[in-house]
């Protein structure tokens, strides 16, 4: 009754004790939910995900992912593209970027929860846009670390489609060039509306007209800007309103 006991006999007593109940469905069971729990978490801080930074040690993240603000501001720009909170992002994000934040949180031990997505415009208008999105998490130092990118490469015409709308100024100069195309190609017959009499055709008439087209165009960008709310990227880049 009053036996001495042994540690490791009492150790082996419980592990076969332990055995016997063991089950690999219910285990396998336990491991799905908190499994789909976790996505669900992820999910929500996506569809939540606001202002602010994240707290994580750099020295656990891979720093070619890592990227400061004025880089992700310069391609935006570029390509006419949005940086904004994840919640406001169109369209569902896939299970492969669930994934890499659960790595993420998995490898930094922070409960990661602010994102940012880098993408077209209409990627937060429009759920079917063709675009490769990029989400991101702010870090404290003003950096952002990228987690994931899918969809699809951007066409390579679309930065040259983007010269003109990077700002007021290049809206202005564009219209310029058009203005000088468009003067340059008009006949002098057209410009004078006469036949009869012959120009030189650079004369004082063809630069009068030209500067005539200069104030045609840019009042028509300027009229398409707030009619069809196509502002420059640059001033989409600091707006403060969705």
């Amino acid at each position: 009754m009053f036996e001495k006991w042994n540690v490791r006999t009492e150790l082996t007593r419980e592990r076969e004790i332990l055995a016997e109940n063991y089950c690999p469905v219910s285990i396998a069971k336990a491991i799905y939910i908190e499994q789909e729990f976790e996505d669900c978490r992820v999910v929500e801080a996506l569809g939540s995900s606001g202002c602010g930074v994240q707290e994580i040690d750099e020295r656990c993240l891979d720093q070619n992912r890592i990227y400061t603000l004025n880089e992700i501001k310069k391609i935006a720009i570029d390509y006419r593209l949005r940086f904004l909170p994840s919640k406001y992002f169109i369209g569902d994000i896939p299970y492969d970027a669930i994934m890499e934040i659960k790595k993420l949180r998995k490898a930094t031990g922070s409960e990661v929860n602010k994102f940012r997505v880098l993408a077209p415009s209409k990627r937060f208008e429009l759920e079917d846009e063709n675009a490769d999105p990029l989400l991101f998490t702010p870090l404290s130092n003003g950096k952002y670390y990228l987690i994931h990118q899918w969809g699809n490469d951007l066409a390579w015409y679309k930065k040259i489609m983007a010269i003109p709308m990077r700002s007021y100024r290049h809206m202005v100069g564009f219209a310029c060039f058009c203005a000088f195309v468009f003067a340059l190609i008009v006949p002098a017959d057209i410009i004078m509306n006469s036949s009869r009499v012959e120009y030189d055709y650079f004369d004082f008439y063809r630069i009068a007209f030209f500067f005539f087209m200069c104030i045609l165009f840019c009042a028509v960008s300027v009229f398409c800007s707030f009619a069809f709310s196509l502002f420059p990227s640059d001033y989409i880049w600091k707006k403060k309103t969705f």
